[in-house]
């Protein structure tokens, strides 16, 4: 087993780190605890409730630049990381290529994280690093998109379904707890940071 697969201690540190965010308490030092977990090299707590997040490119092996996003985004994270990798996907900028950071399959962390209305898509702001709420856009999609949350608990959940048993975790956490916990950080994140996200691009036009 690689030293970086999840393990009970990395689940139980996740665990604590949830039923302390439910009610309301600083989790940052819990997140970093008990790491790498998969590709997540580090947490780096940081003022104003919110971490850094270290992720080293699987191929690479490279130490990228923290990206910045609240505790709850945080927990979310590591969650949806129990069974797979977060990466990074290259997009070129004018002459630059910059990394977004993505979370299972075709998934940009932040429209996860934020989730967004329907009919609403998420976008960074000037600066690709800083995934808090109050420096994303909200965006009009081009053409109907799914739910990037929804799509996440499937995909995390068939990552599961492949990993749990041989990781010797389906004890400790059964397939309808951890959509439970999806589910619970999606509310929490959306209860305690949702209203700081920008206004959608027609009202904010009014």
């Amino acid at each position: 087993m690689s030293t970086n697969e999840t393990t009970h201690e990395t689940l139980k540190t996740v665990l604590r780190a949830h039923h302390r965010a439910i009610l309301g308490e600083p989790i940052a030092e819990d997140l970093a605890d008990a790491l790498p977990q998969k590709t997540i090299e580090r947490i780096e707590p940081r003022a104003d409730r919110a971490v850094g997040v270290r992720i080293r490119e699987q191929k690479s092996g490279e130490l990228r630049t923290a990206r910045v996003m609240p505790e709850l985004g945080g927990l979310m994270l590591r969650w949806l990381s129990l069974f797979t990798s977060p990466y990074f996907n290259p997009v070129k900028s004018g002459e630059s290529e910059l990394h977004y950071l993505y979370v299972l399959a075709g998934l940009p962390f932040h429209r996860v994280m934020v989730g967004g209305a329907p009919g609403e898509q998420i976008g960074l702001g000037p600066d690709h690093y800083d995934l808090r709420p109050q420096y994303l856009v909200v965006e009009l999609p081009r053409r109907p998109t799914t739910s990037a949350r929804l799509r996440a608990v499937r995909q995390a959940l068939a990552a599961y379904d492949l990993n749990a048993d041989r990781l010797g975790l389906a004890d400790l956490l059964s397939r309808e707890q951890y959509e439970e916990k999806l589910w619970e950080v999606y509310a929490l994140f959306d209860a305690r940071l949702g209203h700081i996200l920008r206004p959608p691009l027609a009202v904010a036009a009014e």
